[in-house]
């Protein structure tokens, strides 16, 4: 077990199971058999997903922010502006396929993409 401290009590928050290689191995296969499912998605059903992911962390972001703040030892305002830019990520790639604009070219193991340069604000 690895046990999680405090740093300003100095006092064991948690322990955790150590995770050994046949841990982190079968970790990487559910994630290799959960890829397709996930692959198959329209892009608007991975946004719904993202953006509920998004929800339930904000709607435990008080939570999860003093966790955050005993775990690291930093202010707890700190720490909520990370839980809350932590949603915001979430949201942000939740748009992404709203945000793909130009043409798309299949090529050999990806996709090019060109960008019409009237679209693209560099400021």
């Amino acid at each position: 077990m690895i046990q999680v401290v405090e740093p300003a009590t100095e006092q064991v928050m948690a322990e955790v199971p150590r995770a050994g290689v046949e841990a982190v191995d079968a970790a990487v296969a559910r994630a290799k058999e959960a890829f397709p499912a996930w692959r198959a998605l329209t892009p608007e059903r991975r946004a719904e997903v993202l953006h509920g992911l998004a929800d339930a962390l904000e709607a435990h972001g008080e939570d999860l922010a003093v966790l955050e703040a005993r775990n690291a030892g930093k202010p707890i305002s700190d720490a909520r502006a990370e839980v809350a830019m932590v949603g915001d990520t979430f949201r942000y790639y939740a748009g992404a396929p709203q945000r793909l604009l130009g043409h798309t070219i299949p090529v050999a193991g990806g996709v090019d993409m060109t960008f019409a340069s009237r679209w693209v604000s560099w400021a």
